[in-house]
């Protein structure tokens, strides 16, 4: 008799059967015990997944309407759509989020900005410098600042969005002392 060594042995089939049904009644279970009102009252499986679905577009309402308040998005319905934009603010957020979860710089190296933005453009040198103090960057001097993450693609895109890269340098600088 010969055996096929590319697939499972037939006990390895039947254990992972009944691996899979023993997850699913134990979810069941679960799913009993907390909607156990529904089940009482002679609702079913059907009810307890529309009750799940409904509630997850009711969380997304809510998520959309606190973006909304926050002024992170703007929404505007075009038939059953609802589209979504985000506003400069919320690009912002999302830009300083990423920067806050950039990966560390490589052993040594820093990003280092140096910027000389002009009093014309008071409200930019503002928004860069609230940018860098909340993306945890240390200031060095009045225009210089440094962070131990690698940042460099995340300050780029930020100084492309506000149109600052004529006054704005970025650098990965090696830290010598």
């Amino acid at each position: 008799m010969t055996t096929n060594k590319t697939s499972p042995p037939a006990t390895k089939k039947l254990l992972s059967a009944l691996a899979g049904y023993a997850l699913r009644g134990l979810t069941i279970a679960l799913e009993i015990q907390q909607y156990r009102k529904i089940y009482l009252v002679g609702g079913g499986h059907q009810q307890v997944t529309e009750l799940k679905s409904y509630r997850k577009k009711a969380a997304q309402r809510e998520s959309i309407q606190q973006l909304r308040r926050a002024k992170f998005i703007t929404t505007k319905k075009q038939g059953d759509r609802l589209i979504i934009n985000l506003t400069d603010k919320g690009k912002r957020a999302v830009l300083l989020y990423s920067l806050r979860q950039a990966p560390p710089s490589p052993r040594g190296y820093s990003t280092l900005v140096i910027f000389d933005v002009p009093e014309a453009a008071s409200r930019a040198r503002r928004i860069l410098r609230l940018f860098l103090k909340r993306g945890e960057f240390k200031q060095l001097q009045k225009s210089v600042w440094i962070l131990n993450r690698d940042a460099v693609p995340i300050l780029r895109q930020f100084i492309n969005e506000y149109k600052l890269s004529g006054w704005v340098r970025v650098f990965r600088a090696e830290i010598v002392s």
